[in-house]
């Protein structure tokens, strides 16, 4: 099982929601790209057991289980960027 399943448009729109996220959690850990491979791996390993998670919802009928991905990473990332202002806790070296 894969992204496969998922049209191009909303694949799209996970992998900048996903993008942002590990971005953030990049610029949060110091740089430390340790922690940008656990939350890449995670996320690839996240795909095995959502259809488990979401299989049996009721709102299955009315959205696709892509779209409650998407929309979910979409709506965590638009926080993180508001409260940061855009910034993303990165801060220049000098």
């Amino acid at each position: 099982m894969g992204w496969g399943g998922v049209s191009f448009p909303l694949f799209l729109l996970i992998l900048v929601g996903v993008s942002l996220i590990i971005a953030f959690a990049f610029n949060a850990s110091g740089r430390v790209i340790f922690v940008a491979i656990l939350m890449h791996s995670a996320f690839n390993a996240a795909n095995r057991f959502l259809s488990g998670f979401l299989g049996n919802l009721p709102t299955r009928q009315y959205f696709s289980e892509g779209l409650v991905i998407a929309l979910s990473f979409l709506l965590l990332a638009i926080v993180l960027v508001m409260m940061t202002r855009g910034r993303m806790l990165y801060q220049q070296t000098q």
